[in-house]
């Protein structure tokens, strides 16, 4: 109990003989302990018994706070320590029985340190009745029941000082582990400006209540945290005490952040892109569009802001927009629906509209659309009609029995004599883009058929001479002749045939012979013909090809490139020599526009997909990654060597990320290699217990000083000689980040380049 104090006014003892003084003692109603200055007992009167069931002599030498509960020992300890400053002090206290049930007993506390006589603090112990604590014990096991259990932090505190009181979620939160930790903790402690705990403590002090006020907090041993705090401030026993609750908020406030960030990316892609983009609301009012929108419909934002169709375009055009919008945002489903657009000047654009809907947080509905402008298209739509009209007649026109199919054996088209034959002869209905063999199944025609048009489609141009036995037709004989058709790039994409009935020339050999030069002129006409008619199919099959491949590439929104192949179209048109130049333009602006298309899709895995660890073979994937990229002009002039140190660990990663960033990097030391020196490309990994490094070193073209801070900025390009969307070192910085990794580029301009990745290994 440290130094004694001198106590005031300290009275005489009266002078008692020893026998009479203690049988007083023993038979008081209250228990009498007698302790020294290391709150050790001296001594117990026989009365203690009943209090606490302990002999005088079980309990002498232990030490005071052993009577006491064990919550409570600490408060025994801070009145023992008071007392040495005053002369008595009364309070309650949960002693504890010799049977271990925790009762309530008031404790007077009397100072006699100075007393020669004494030298100790006399402890009168009173039992008090059990019921109270009882009900006091179950409340307070309830309050701490549900203050321990929900998820805010509650604390109690006086007002000045520090806590007196903090539940489980407030220890949490704040990083502590107990109260006592707690008790050396001011308020303003916990705040990262200690500025806003003045703020709010003065408002507590005006208002004797704050609300829902935000704050950053700190939290002990890991990072800060945003809370929302509410105090009420009371008085008790004339001190000043708070009570209140944090709620942690960083989600919400996290969320918000992203929130305003997407938007903010949003209007920027919104912008960026070239095809028009709009958004309507449930009125069907234009509330977001971007430039290229304006300049479709030949209006201003300031005309379009917050009106409808039918203040600008025909009724007949707004109805049909009005009901599409009206059925997306009814039933959520995404339509691709042709319309048209009447403009101010009358004149007509036909465009390809890509309509969904989107439901905000609050539950609003808007109609999303993306716009492709498809009047050159539909122009040329028409024209491949007539050619087709015109080809058909052709068909027509011939007493042959003429089809072409596709590479899986089923009808492009036909003539109505070939359908007549069909019938006549195996009663099937012939259809477009049904088989041409399955109705010939279990025929003897099956198997010479199949056999020869797949003959032709290996690219062969013959002619065939077979039997006919059936019921309709017996005993006849068939001259088949087969034109494979090729595509733009020299690949057969179907077969044409040109069927006619020889059984004649067979039976008649002594007609044959007088008709031989009429028929040898026949043929010739024939073969005329029949070059004129592959011409055809092959400029139809031209077309078709042209307009599929328009129809994919508007379907992507991206009018840039689409243009760029119609006028590599029309140069071909005039110049028709220079036909398979044109036609090699166009496929690389093809490339082009899929490399774009596909660094868009990984863009959105990236940064949009959850990621998902694995353990990955690291050696495999690179070399996997390696062999998808060998198509590429450059390819074979770079010579790849791949080292990968293990060091007894496994790689954990999110394999798709892994795979984008790999493949991005070696595709660009493949296209940005140094033709004057002999190129090489070196690849490094090694795979410790808490990361993996990779390093890629190459030989090439190298980068300039003044563009490394910026290759990876969406859509830059660091070279003249780029082929790419300006997308893959975006994407790659994209994928490093989520995956909490870091990257760091080296380059000499002309010597090479050094890209070091380090990823963590989960």
């Amino acid at each position: 109990m440290g130094k004694p104090v001198k106590s005031k006014n300290v009275k005489p003892t009266p002078s008692i003989k020893a026998g009479s003084f203690e049988a007083i003692v023993d038979y008081a109603s209250d228990g009498i302990v007698l302790i020294n200055s290391r709150s050790q007992i001296q001594y117990a009167n026989t009365s203690l018994k009943n209090i606490l069931g302990y002999t005088s002599r079980e309990i002498l030498g232990k030490p005071f706070s052993s009577l006491a509960y064990e919550e409570d020992i600490s408060l025994l300890q801070s009145k023992l320590d008071t007392i040495r400053a005053e002369e008595r002090s009364v309070f309650l206290l949960r002693s504890v029985h010799k049977n271990g049930d925790p009762f309530w007993t008031e404790y007077t506390l009397t100072n006699l340190l100075n007393n020669p006589a004494v030298k100790g603090v006399v402890v009168n112990i009173r039992g008090l009745q059990q019921k109270p604590y009882e009900d006091a014990t179950r409340s307070r096991q309830l309050l701490s029941t549900i203050s321990d259990n929900i998820a805010d932090g509650i604390f109690l505190g006086v007002m000045g000082g520090s806590f007196q009181y903090v539940n489980r979620a407030f220890l949490k939160l704040s990083g502590y582990e107990t109260l006592e930790q707690m008790r050396n903790v001011k308020p303003y402690h916990l705040f990262v400006q200690t500025r806003r705990w003045s703020e709010i403590k003065n408002q507590l002090k005006r208002n004797k209540s704050v609300r829902n006020e935000q704050a950053l907090f700190n939290r002990k041993g890991s990072e800060n945290f945003w809370g929302t705090i509410s105090l009420t401030a009371f008085s008790d026993g004339g001190r000043e005490y708070f009570v209140g609750s944090v709620q942690d908020i960083t989600r919400q406030k996290l969320a918000e952040k992203q929130l305003h960030e997407s938007r903010n990316f949003l209007d920027n892609v919104m912008r960026t892109v070239a095809a028009p983009i709009f958004v309507k609301d449930s009125k069907h009012r234009h509330v977001m569009f971007n430039d290229a929108f304006c300049w479709f419909t030949d209006l201003s934002r300031r005309e379009l802001l917050g009106k409808t169709d039918y203040d600008f375009f025909s009724k007949e055009d707004c109805d049909e927009y009005w009901k599409i919008d009206s059925h997306v945002l009814k039933t959520g489903k995404v339509v691709l629906n042709h319309e048209k657009i009447t403009l101010k000047d009358g004149k007509v654009k036909h465009m390809l509209t890509v309509k969904s809907r989107y439901v905000n947080d609050e539950g609003e509905k808007f109609v999303i659309g993306f716009i492709t402008d498809i009047t050159e298209i539909r122009k040329h739509e028409e024209e491949i009609n007539a050619l087709n009209a015109n080809l058909m007649g052709v068909m027509e026109s011939t007493q042959e029995s003429i089809y072409a199919i596709d590479t899986n054996l089923r009808y492009v088209a036909f003539n109505k004599n070939h359908a007549r034959m069909a019938k006549l002869i195996y009663g099937a209905t012939i259809k477009a883009g049904g088989s041409s063999v399955d109705y010939l199944k279990g025929s003897k025609e099956e198997s010479w058929l199949v056999a020869e048009l797949k003959r032709a489609l290996k690219g062969e141009n013959f002619v065939s001479e077979q039997r006919i036995n059936q019921s309709h037709y017996r005993d006849k004989y068939i001259e088949t002749t087969y034109n494979p058709i090729f595509g733009s790039r020299n690949t057969v994409t179907g077969v044409a045939v040109f069927v006619r009935d020889v059984t004649q020339r067979r039976k008649s050999e002594e007609k044959l012979k007088i008709l031989n030069d009429d028929l040898a002129s026949q043929n010739r006409k024939l073969a005329i013909q029949e070059e004129d008619l592959k011409s055809t199919l092959e400029e139809l099959s031209e077309r078709n090809f042209e307009l599929d491949q328009l129809m994919y590439k508007t379907s992507h929104d991206l009018r840039s490139p689409l243009s760029s192949i119609l006028g590599l179209v029309n140069l071909a048109n005039l110049d028709p020599n220079n036909y398979l130049t044109y036609l090699n333009k166009i496929e690389g602006r093809i490339k082009k526009l899929d490399e774009f298309i596909r660094s868009m899709l990984n863009y959105g895995r990236v940064n949009r997909g959850e990621i998902h660890f694995e353990e990955i073979a690291l050696e495999r994937l690179i070399h996997d990654c390696i062999r998808e990229l060998d198509h590429l002009e450059n390819f074979a002039a770079v010579k790849t060597e791949v080292r990968v140190k293990k060091n007894n660990r496994i790689f954990r990663s999110d394999l798709l990320r892994i795979r984008i960033i790999i493949g991005n990097i070696i595709s660009n030391a493949y296209k940005y290699y140094n033709p004057v020196v002999k190129s090489r490309l070196k690849v490094d990994v090694t795979v410790n217990a808490a990361s993996t490094q990779l390093i890629f070193r190459d030989n090439g073209i190298g980068i300039k000083r003044e563009h490394l801070r910026k290759i990876f900025d969406m859509f830059y390009r660091a070279t003249e000689r780029s082929q790419g969307s300006g997308l893959g070192m975006y994407i790659v910085k994209q994928a490093v980040d989520k995956l909490k990794g870091t990257i760091h580029v080296k380059s000499t301009f002309g010597k090479g380049t050094e890209i070091k990745i380090i990823l963590p290994n989960n």
